[in-house]
């Protein structure tokens, strides 16, 4: 398997379940594992928005749903506001993607 490449995702929705999650490199890990960016993604924002950009075709309907948000500590949540506003990005270029958030 080559670590620079991308796996094809063909869920739909794509699930980013974060139930348990209580450390930053399990976050990162998740989303890179749900959306099948390569191992050599980095472990922060900047790295998601390159790995997200340009995934999706802009007529593409997919939806990504959130779970588990609210069971992480207070301080991961924090720290994922900017994952918002890349998923806000994203349907800004994309307008068939939708995001929800399950509790």
């Amino acid at each position: 398997m080559d670590d620079y490449a991308h796996a094809p995702v063909t869920d739909n929705p794509i699930v980013v379940d974060f139930s348990g999650c209580k450390y930053l490199d399990d976050l990162h890990e998740r989303i890179r594992k749900s959306f099948g960016f390569p191992a050599c993604c980095g472990k922060n924002w900047d790295a998601v928005w390159d790995c997200i950009d340009g995934y999706f075709d802009e007529n593409e309907s997919r939806t990504i749903q959130i779970r588990g948000f609210q069971s992480m500590p207070n301080e991961l949540q924090e720290y994922c506001k900017p994952m918002w506003g890349i998923f806000s990005d994203l349907q800004k270029e994309c307008r068939n993607i939708i995001v929800c958030r399950e509790s």
